[in-house]
């Protein structure tokens, strides 16, 4: 059934980003992930305005463009085309068959960018949560919660490309400290969302090198289709450190938790250099040296449309001088939770 506006409202609703801790590329064979949602969040406003025309605004760039939906509920761009900033309001519109009138869309992702470049927050996850959300109030569609995290899941998988677990789509609708899924869990809602340890500390650091999460995910399955045998026997041994991790994070122990992360780091870094996915960046092997040498904690965090990685102690003093070190060297760190 297609909706048309027929009231004056202003819905506005918001979406974390997030970050793969473990479980990242593995996830999608079946592996358990632990993600965790960040402060930085999307925000989507839909609302009725004056003008005759629907409006579509773009944070990133700061533009306004003009639009119109036919009975095919394609997107008719008036003046200048938004190109790849306006694909998310076009596929939403055309999957929830919404026909809007005299309506300004909002999409708001500056927490999730850096002089003008993406930090790797899963910003199409966030989007998808937040706008998905917002239709769904401002035309009164009452979407159960599980159509909610399907429709949001649908949406992003459009977008790129049908790649990608769904697991940082849930991470951002939940919007809690820390969720522990795999794909059966997420198909039978049955997922674990828990606190953050109360003696852990994270920053996040943000790198020049961009990655794309389908090429990354395509060379994932690439290398596993080329070597599957070597790719089983080690898949198995990383399956086995994640549930293990997972629990650990359930029971909240930090020290336990670092010493497993370093445990699955080493059975990461035999994957990346086995099979050339180049996920230990150049700049992450420098970055993790200097955190090695602190008795740091560091890795990449994994797909996200960026670079981001992140140092993890139990230690906030150690944490803090590492940061002046990162910045002495050109690198700029962030503040996750």
């Amino acid at each position: 059934m297609a909706w048309e506006q027929d009231s004056l409202m202003k819905v506005e609703s918001t979406a974390p980003g997030k970050i793969f801790l473990s479980g990242e590329y593995l996830v999608l064979d079946g592996a358990v992930a632990t993600v965790m949602s960040t402060k930085q969040r999307v925000k989507v406003t839909i609302e009725d305005q004056t003008d005759v025309d629907n409006i579509f605004y773009c944070s990133v760039i700061d533009e306004y463009f003009p639009f119109n939906v036919n009975n095919n509920y394609q997107i008719n761009w008036l003046n200048k085309n938004p190109g790849a900033f306006g694909l998310f309001l076009d596929l939403t519109i055309k999957s929830m068959q919404i026909k809007p009138k005299k309506t300004l869309f909002s999409i708001d992702t500056n927490d999730l960018y850096f002089n003008g470049i993406k930090i790797g927050l899963g910003s199409s996850a966030a989007i998808s949560v937040a706008i998905v959300n917002a239709l769904n109030d401002f035309y009164d569609l009452r979407l159960s919660k599980s159509e909610m995290i399907n429709k949001s899941i649908e949406l992003h998988k459009i977008h790129q490309g049908k790649t990608g677990s769904g697991l940082d789509v849930l991470s951002s609708y939940l919007s809690s400290d820390l969720l522990s899924c795999d794909i059966d869990m997420l198909r039978h809602e049955a997922w674990n969302t828990f606190n953050w340890p109360s003696h852990l500390f994270i920053k996040g650091v943000i790198t020049s090198h961009q990655s794309s999460t389908s090429s990354m995910i395509e060379k994932y399955h690439n290398a596993k289709q080329i070597s599957n045998s070597n790719f089983k026997n080690l898949y198995l041994q990383i399956t086995k450190a994640l549930k293990e991790l997972s629990n650990a994070w359930l029971i909240g122990n930090s020290s336990i938790i670092l010493e497993l992360l370093k445990k699955h780091s080493l059975l990461m870094k035999q994957l990346d250099r086995d099979f050339n996915l180049g996920i230990y960046s150049e700049e992450h092997q420098k970055i993790l040296k200097h955190a090695t040498e602190f008795n740091l904690f560091y890795k990449p965090s994994g797909a996200g449309g960026g670079d981001l990685g992140f140092v993890l102690s139990d230690d906030i003093y150690k944490i803090q001088k590492f940061d002046q070190i990162l910045s002495d060297i050109n690198y700029q760190t962030i503040e996750l939770r």
